[in-house]
């Protein structure tokens, strides 16, 4: 029953730490957009000391694996500022090579945050997010009407 409650009170506070994110990508999408760079800075503020140091992709290469790890995918030329960032498919491939490849249960977390759906990706990629959901927590949220919509597994 806690370890139920825990995961109920870890998904709601991803849930508010991706809204958060959304929020700050929405704002700087009216005003020119994002940087690839600036995602990972923009996670890592809104994360807080809570979890400690995060993996953010893209941004800059860890050499370590940390017990979170983020995936932001965006694609619209209206966020998107710059070169670097991922599309929706990439970002699903970067989970894998993390959670199965580079870091395997070493991140206890993976957050993906896109602002587009690519479906046949996500076919393709599903049998592995559906192994990694067995060993650690993955959260996928869409970015619809400037908030985070959790899409289920």
């Amino acid at each position: 029953m806690e370890e139920s409650q825990n995961n109920e009170n870890l998904t709601e506070e991803f849930h508010g730490i991706a809204e958060k994110v959304v929020a700050e990508i929405e704002k700087r999408g009216k005003v020119g957009g994002v940087t690839s760079l600036e995602l990972e800075k923009i996670v890592s503020k809104l994360v807080g000391r809570k979890f400690g140091p995060i993996n953010c992709y893209p941004g800059t290469p860890a050499d370590k694996c940390y017990r979170l790890a983020f995936f932001i995918s965006l694609s619209s030329p209206r966020y998107a500022k710059g070169r670097g960032h991922l599309y929706c498919g990439e970002a699903m491939e970067k989970i894998v090579q993390h959670m199965q490849g580079s870091c395997p249960e070493q991140t206890d977390y993976a957050v993906l945050i896109s602002d587009s759906w690519y479906a046949v990706a996500f076919d393709e990629w599903k049998p592995n997010l559906e192994q990694i959901k067995k060993k650690a927590k993955l959260a996928i949220y869409l970015m619809v009407g400037g908030r985070a919509t959790l899409i289920n597994l």
